[in-house]
């Protein structure tokens, strides 16, 4: 009837209503929970465009610094660092005080050692894989 297509229409005008009310208030409860964590975060109540990247910047910088040991940081010092951290993981792979080429000749020798385990071979030989590969499958066709 036409009085049960209007009331249906006012119940979902309300609803929808209601829908968008709720909406409005999730995104300015999200919008003051941002502004909070960012005043946490930047420790200062105005915020200014670029504030959250400076921060972050300011952060790493002093992070890298003390990784370098060091008060402030300098350019170069994340690289240094790099440096230090990849050669000491090396020197713990290989067991040895570092030197150039260490960790290239690490993971060929760790390699070419799991090519012959799994060759069932004591050390590898060129040509042990692809052999060994086609022996296994040439025994599943047949």
């Amino acid at each position: 009837t036409k009085k049960e297509r209007v009331g249906n229409l006012v119940a979902d005008d309300e609803w929808e209503g209601l829908g968008m009310e709720l909406s409005e208030l999730v995104r300015i409860a999200v919008i003051e929970d941002l502004k909070k964590k960012s005043r946490d975060f930047l420790g200062k109540d105005e915020y200014k465009v670029g504030d959250i990247s400076k921060e972050v910047d300011v952060r790493v910088k002093q992070e890298v610094a003390n990784l370098r040991g060091k008060e402030e940081y300098e350019l170069g010092d994340f690289v240094l660092a790099m440096d230090e951290m990849s050669k000491s993981m090396t020197e713990e792979l290989t067991g040895k005080p570092y030197e150039a080429g260490d960790l290239s000749r690490e993971i060929d020798s760790r390699v070419k050692g799991a090519v012959a385990e799994f060759c069932g071979k004591d050390e590898y030989e060129v040509g042990d894989l692809t052999s060994e590969v086609s022996k296994r499958v040439q025994t599943r066709v047949e």
